[in-house]
């Protein structure tokens, strides 16, 4: 059994006066940020990402449903049946294997559009596959 560490998290996020500073949460606020604007968390293989996941699942005072990223693709609207008060915790964005005619990446970004983008907390190695969401899609993070 693996045990769990609470951490410290931090983003860069420009103020009034349009600079940029950091601001440090724990994970224990993450669910309270994704009520109002998507999450992405980068960090490196073995970083604990899906751990985090599975602790925010746990959370029990805001609706949630983890799945991976490849599960999101896989399933149809109807069988994800998403409620306006859930929060889709997205792990292994980046680990979704390509079609033929689809980009991994792009699979799920197509697929958060057509749910109208819920409210979702993403995890990710890198964030080069992340300019997608940004430029194709306008979320930001």
């Amino acid at each position: 059994m693996q045990s769990y560490i609470d951490r410290k998290l931090e983003y860069e996020t420009k103020n009034d006066e349009g600079t940029f500073e950091t601001i440090t949460v724990e994970d224990s606020q993450i669910l309270d940020i994704a009520q109002s604007k998507p999450v992405v968390i980068l960090a490196d293989a073995g970083m604990g990402k899906t751990l985090l996941m599975e602790k925010l699942a746990e959370s029990g005072t805001i609706r949630t449903r983890l799945l991976s990223a490849s599960a999101l693709v896989q399933k149809s609207i109807e069988r994800l049946n998403i409620q306006s008060d859930e929060i889709l915790l997205i792990d292994a964005f980046d680990e979704i294997p390509s079609t033929s005619d689809n980009s991994g990446i792009d699979s799920v970004l197509n697929k958060l559009a057509k749910l109208g983008y819920p409210k979702f907390v993403l995890t990710c190695r890198s964030i080069r596959p992340l300019a997608k969401v940004v430029v194709k899609h306008n979320v930001y993070y």
